[in-house]
């Protein structure tokens, strides 16, 4: 979850500079090839809800409870859009 041009500033060697630049036209990509993935399909509400609180504090009103399937499989995009929309009410709930 970390934008491309952070990882490119960020590189010390070519490979990780490659790295950067995949990273930067893969969502692209994917868009072309009509796929999705749950890092690029979280990457957008969590940069919303981090950056206008508004947004952020009308789903943490919104919400009483996240309820969550699957949690052992959760990746980490899948975590921060939760802990994004559960911070106010600190209900995050697993199914079993």
């Amino acid at each position: 979850m970390l934008d491309p041009q952070e990882v490119y500033l960020n590189s010390n060697d070519p490979k990780t500079e490659r790295i950067a630049h995949v990273y930067e036209i893969y969502p692209q990509g994917a868009t072309e090839a009509n796929a999705l993935t749950s890092t690029i399909s979280c990457s957008k509400p969590c940069g919303l809800l981090k950056s206008v609180a508004e947004v952020r504090d009308y789903y943490n009103r919104r919400f009483r409870y996240v309820l969550v399937d699957e949690y052992q499989d959760t990746e980490p995009p899948q975590y921060e859009l939760m802990r994004l929309l559960g911070q106010a009410i600190r209900r995050v709930c697993r199914w079993r």
